[in-house]
């Protein structure tokens, strides 16, 4: 073995330790969830990954935290309802699996309710055609 080739090997045989341990506290970062203004009401919804073990919401800097969503086992939106039209801003903290959490503030603007318009929603979403809805956060 030439001496090129052994400290090539040794400096290999080092470097394998130091990147594994490297690796083990980085964090994640997560793609900030989706937000969607409806009438009087606002979708959040997390974008799945694997790590992903939740995410809370929170209105407006308010002390109310929604219940976790977007994690194993959970729905993937929350939904903030009667909500006073206008802008409003929501504030998210997604957590991975070592506990390390991504958090952003989303900006949202917030219809006046229309009970005719929900009425006619909720008829097409009974009838299987949530699709066709024209508020966003009934879909």
């Amino acid at each position: 073995m030439t001496s090129t080739t052994l400290r090539t090997a040794v400096i290999t045989i080092a470097a394998v330790p130091v990147l594994l341990i490297a690796d083990i506290g980085t964090a994640h970062a997560y793609p900030a969830p989706t937000v969607e203004g409806g009438r009087g009401r606002i979708q959040v919804t997390a974008i799945p990954s694997s790590d992903l073990t939740h995410c809370y919401a929170k209105l407006d800097g308010g002390s109310f935290a929604s219940p976790p969503f977007g994690g194993s086992g959970q729905s993937t939106s929350t939904l903030f309802q009667n909500v006073q039209p206008g802008p409003h801003i929501v504030e998210t903290m997604c957590v991975n699996v070592m506990n390390l959490g991504s958090s952003f503030s989303l900006p949202v603007e917030v219809a006046a309710p229309n009970p005719i318009l929900d009425t006619i929603d909720n008829a097409l979403a009974g009838a299987g055609s949530s699709a066709m809805t024209t508020d966003p956060t009934l879909r």
